[in-house]
Formats: C-alpha cells, structure tokens, sequence
C-alpha cells in the first residue's frame, strides 16, 4: 500500500480511505482492467449479427488487443500465485470475467448451430471452452505457465492458426 500511495501521489491513510485494504485496490483494479473490457468483450459477441466467422475473427482480434498490453497476463499469473493466499482473487477472475465470457460464447455458438452454420449435436458450453483455451494459453505463455507461443507476431499467427482449426472441426 506505500507504494501504491507514492504512486499516486497521496498519503497511505488517503489510499485507505478508498480502499480498505489490499484485496480491496486489487479487486477494483481487476474490475477496471479486466472485467469491464470483457463485459464490452461479452456485449460485442451477444450482438454479433453477422456469420459466425466474423464472430470467431473478431473475438480473436478483440482478445490480442486485450493481451497487447500486458495487463491481462499480469492479473493471470496473479491469479495463479496468489490462489492459495488470496483465492478471492482466482475467484474474481474465474466468476466476474471467465465465467460470464463462456456463458455468452455458448450461446453465440448455439445460435450458429441453429443457423446452420456450425454442426449441431455439440455441446456449446464445452465448444466455448475449447475456443477460449488458446486464448488464455497465449496471455500466459510469456511467463512460463503454458506452451510458449513467442512474440505478438507469433500470438498472432497460433491465434489464426486456431480459429482457423475451430471452424474446420465444427463448420456445418
């Protein structure tokens, strides 16, 4: 917290004042830097009104936006080395941004089955977590914590690479 206050160019009490603790300045950091660009993340997909493609596309170029800088991975590792200190954390993260992002996937990837653009009889909340699992593996990958897919320009093409395959196994 005394560095947080120097940062911000005010006292520790005046950090307090505005939030009580640690858990308190993290959490409102996670809202503003994660869960909010996810919720507008969230907003483009559920009106999304062209073919699933676009949708697949645009979900990819929306998230390597997200990840360019930087904070998206940081709150990860956060996530995973503070789970066992501070699990509210991992909770946060899993239940404010993760969950409610599959939940609206899903439902994009039924509707596309009903349109008959993807193949029906798959389950869409598993197909969502399939989709989105590169994605986290690529805001991780730079810290050690997953496969390492090396610099933007090489995110950028595992990201095409697996858009590309996802539509492959589930096109109509």
């Amino acid at each position: 917290m005394d560095e947080v206050a120097a940062a911000a160019g005010v006292t520790k009490p005046a950090v307090y004042r505005y939030f009580p603790g640690k858990s308190a300045l993290i959490e409102a950091l996670l809202e503003e830097d994660l869960a909010a660009p996810f919720r507008q993340l969230s907003a483009w997909v559920d009106t999304h009104e062209g073919p699933v493609e676009g949708l697949i596309d645009g979900f990819s170029d929306r998230v390597g936006e997200l990840q360019a800088g930087g904070l998206m991975r940081g709150y990860l590792v956060l996530a995973l080395d503070g789970a066992g200190r501070h699990p509210e954390i991992a909770d946060f993260i899993r239940n404010r941004v993760l969950a409610p992002g599959l939940i609206v996937l899903a439902k994009a990837f039924h509707q596309a089955m009903a349109r008959g653009e993807l193949a029906a009889g798959h389950d869409p909340a598993l197909m969502a977590r399939v989709f989105f699992a590169p994605f986290l593996q690529t805001a991780l990958s730079s810290v050690g914590y997953a496969l390492p897919v090396g610099d933007k320009a090489e995110r950028d093409r595992y990201r095409a690479f697996h858009t590309a395959a996802f539509l492959r196994a589930f096109r109509a």
